[in-house]
């Protein structure tokens, strides 16, 4: 049996990965890790097999100081901006990612997005907080190519 860190997390709760883990007899571990030095610490009291990262940073300093029982580190989500993949080579380390993750999710928030400033949204709402209500926008409207 080994221990997995969630070195930090924004959902409602773990249950999914401990669950997960749990059946394939592994034991989950969660914290709220902000700083380098809080990742360092934790890792160093827990000894962890596997590092699960949402924002934590995992720089140069983290990965050389973490422990030896760490065999693998994966983030939440699609980018890994926020574990140096350098070190983490050097180190022998992989890193994987969730590469498919909220890709709907982005695509609609984009478009959802795109309307908004092609309506003038955020200007009307600006100055509809000044008090100065119009039900036309605030500059003529994109004309079609």
């Amino acid at each position: 049996m080994s221990t997995i860190l969630i070195t930090d997390f924004g959902f409602k709760n773990i249950a999914p990965e401990q669950a997960i883990a749990t059946a394939a007899g592994h034991t989950v571990i969660s914290a709220q890790c902000k700083t380098a030095a809080d990742v360092i610490n934790t890792t160093q009291s827990v000894r962890p097999a596997a590092l699960i990262v949402q924002w934590a940073p995992l720089n140069a300093e983290v990965i050389a100081a973490l422990p030896d029982t760490v065999r693998v580190i994966v983030r939440y989500g699609i980018g890994v901006d926020n574990v140096d993949l350098v070190a983490a080579t050097a180190r022998g380390l992989p890193v994987c990612n969730v590469p498919n993750y909220c890709l709907n999710e982005v695509a609609d928030h984009t478009l959802a997005l795109v309307l908004a400033l092609a309506r003038q949204l955020p200007q009307t709402h600006a100055r509809t907080l000044t008090g100065i209500w119009k039900i036309t926008p605030p500059a003529p409207m994109p004309a079609n190519p």
